[in-house]
């Protein structure tokens, strides 16, 4: 059994729970190419709708691209591609920069800016929706990120949070992240390790019990 900081236990059928969710859902966004590392382009945004950000209708679509485009793509460049949250010194200021400037932009909270944003920066930024937000933080993280004001704070704490538990699993999600890799499904550590703190935690139990 592995026990992580925030009280998870590293599930011991981690690989066979990530392999039922890749057959389900890889394709329909973490297998679609992010082509631009510095800026945030239109299928950044289509693709989230694949993973419930629900950004729905064409207005809404181009109300968010445009926006987070305008907010985040000035900081992007700020922030190496290949910056890793395993990084001894990863960049938290400029990551709060950014997170900062896309919960600025209308139609905008941190779900929906981390599941844009992880496609720019697929080693750094875990997708934070209300799942996460409150196996880390509780119920008072998810009241506190409706706020425009405290979103990108509430963020970079789960971060944090996030970054000691993948840091006490690191080996054990390497080596799973092999073997995905082998059945045609590469993700880096930092996702691979979300999907997992969502299977484990979300309430109804999506590929905890053997399907979709």
């Amino acid at each position: 059994m592995v026990y992580l900081p925030s009280g998870l236990i590293l599930p011991p059928n981690a690989y066979e729970m990530l392999g039922r969710f890749c057959r389900e859902e890889y394709a329909y966004y973490d297998g679609v190419d992010s082509f631009d590392p510095f800026s945030v382009t239109p299928m950044d945004v289509l693709v989230t709708n694949s993973v419930n950000s629900f950004v729905n209708g064409a207005k809404r679509i181009r109300a968010v691209h445009r926006g987070l485009a305008g907010a985040c793509n000035p900081v992007l460049p700020h922030i190496r591609p290949d910056a890793s949250l395993l990084d001894g010194a990863w960049p938290e200021e400029p990551l709060n920069r950014l997170l900062e400037a896309a919960c600025s932009a209308k139609h905008v909270l941190l779900p929906v800016a981390t599941k844009v944003l992880h496609r720019k920066r697929p080693q750094l930024i875990p997708m934070t929706d209300n799942v996460i937000i409150k196996h880390y933080l509780g119920q008072p993280g998810v009241n506190q990120a409706q706020s425009k004001t405290r979103a990108a704070a509430v963020g970079l704490d789960v971060i944090r949070m996030f970054r000691a538990d993948l840091a006490a699993c690191v080996e054990e999600v390497q080596g799973i992240k092999d073997r995905l890799a082998r059945d045609g499904y590469p993700l880096s550590e930092v996702r691979l390790f979300e999907i997992l703190v969502w299977i484990s935690t979300e309430p109804v139990g999506h590929y905890r019990n053997g399907g979709a």
